[in-house]
């Protein structure tokens, strides 16, 4: 733009100055929008929505959904409840930015609420799911008591509305709720720590209730999710043969994502180093050459992370150089599986620069606690004491 043209776009009001910058205001969302009849808006919204809806871009669908809000409720509701069944494809802040303009326009719409509070419950945020229990009722309500116990880190009301959950769900929905259980029990360990025998007893009983007879539609993917979650069994008991067997079965069930075989295949190989099979430098060419091979940044950017917990305890000057490498945790969206990244992170920041160690634990200890982890952060918290 040349700078005698700034004057004349300021007198129009489409330039927001800042300090001594300046940017040009969006002409439809700042200016002229109150200038558009309410018809004229619904056509564009319209217009807008079929584009988005036939692309395939990164942020399509969150274009076509905000549109689609915009002139019909009803089929925002209808397909939104579509693509929150997988909602790890989508950007869920931009999805709660959406719904919430969305609550905000119709007031009074109950099913808005709901999916408000799912998106909380997938960012692990308990403030919005509190807000909207009183407007909730049936299994909906049910579901988020669920959710807010889970992440508040109440484990007895956990057990007693996962009970009362899963007496009225679907197979399917049933087979996602025992997963998620089985799951969390996993995750909510420190890096170090193994899995205890009473913890793995556990996680046997969910996954033995999964009738999968009973499922038609999803099948598939619960296979995955039972498979990723006895291969994380077997690594953690260096149980190589039935590791593999499982990597073979989930192989010989029809189209996943390579990034999935090549990530569990990765995990095997840390596994076979902490047993002694391989030693250091082989692990670490093998988990970058499989890093470029994994689509998924996040997926990838876990194994590094993963790997820098190893080099920490034999190599600090490598572990420091893989560290300053990895990706920061404000990078990713929020979710529960971000925010244990961002519990893991802190925890090797605080190794790594020991001179700010007091503040990253805390950190740390706040992320595991956002994240649900009520078993690992009270291990962290013993620590921290200890060194305070």
């Amino acid at each position: 733009i040349a700078a005698s043209d700034i004057e004349l776009l300021d007198e129009q009001n489409l330039v927001r100055w800042k300090d001594n910058l300046f940017e040009l205001q969006h002409l439809i969302r700042n200016v002229s929008r109150k200038n558009i009849a309410h018809d004229e808006r619904l056509d564009a919204h319209r217009l807008l929505a079929k584009h988005w809806k036939s692309q395939q871009a990164n942020g399509a669908v969150e274009n076509y959904l905000y549109h689609l809000s915009r002139y019909d409720t009803a089929g925002f509701i209808t397909q939104l409840s579509i693509e929150l069944e997988s909602i790890d494809d989508l950007d869920s802040a931009a999805l709660a930015t959406i719904v919430a303009e969305s609550i905000e326009h119709h007031r009074g719409q109950k099913d808005l609420l709901y999916f408000e509070s799912k998106i909380a419950a997938y960012r692990f945020e308990p403030s919005i799911i509190r807000k909207n229990l009183a407007a909730l009722k049936g299994n909906e309500l049910l579901e988020m008591e669920l959710h807010l116990a889970l992440i508040e880190g109440r484990g007895d009301d956990y057990e007693m509305k996962l009970s009362e959950l899963l007496a009225v769900t679907s197979p399917l929905q049933r087979a996602r709720l025992l997963i998620t259980s089985a799951s969390r029990i996993l995750e909510d360990r420190l890096p170090t720590s193994p899995i205890e025998p009473d913890l793995r007893t556990k996680v046997e009983h969910y996954l033995k209730q999964i009738d999968l007879k009973q499922i038609d539609q999803g099948r598939q993917s619960v296979i995955v999710a039972i498979s990723i979650i006895k291969h994380s069994i077997a690594m953690a008991e260096l149980d190589f043969a039935k590791g593999e067997d499982i990597i073979q079965s989930m192989i010989g069930v029809g189209s996943i994502d390579d990034s999935i075989v090549v990530n569990l295949r990765t995990k095997k190989a840390i596994s076979n180093y902490l047993s002694g099979v391989k030693n250091v430098s082989e692990l670490i060419d093998l988990v970058d050459a499989n890093c470029q091979q994994i689509h998924n940044f996040f997926m990838s950017e876990s194994l590094k992370l993963r790997l820098v917990e190893i080099l920490m305890e034999c190599d600090f000057n490598l572990a420091k150089i893989r560290f300053d490498q990895l990706t920061r945790p404000e990078v990713f969206a929020r979710s529960n599986t971000s925010i244990r990244y961002s519990a893991r992170w802190w925890l090797l920041h605080s190794k790594v620069h020991p001179v700010t160690s007091k503040s990253s634990l805390r950190e740390s200890l706040i992320k595991f606690r956002e994240a649900g982890c009520g078993k690992a952060s009270a291990e962290l918290e013993s620590k921290f004491h200890t060194q305070v």
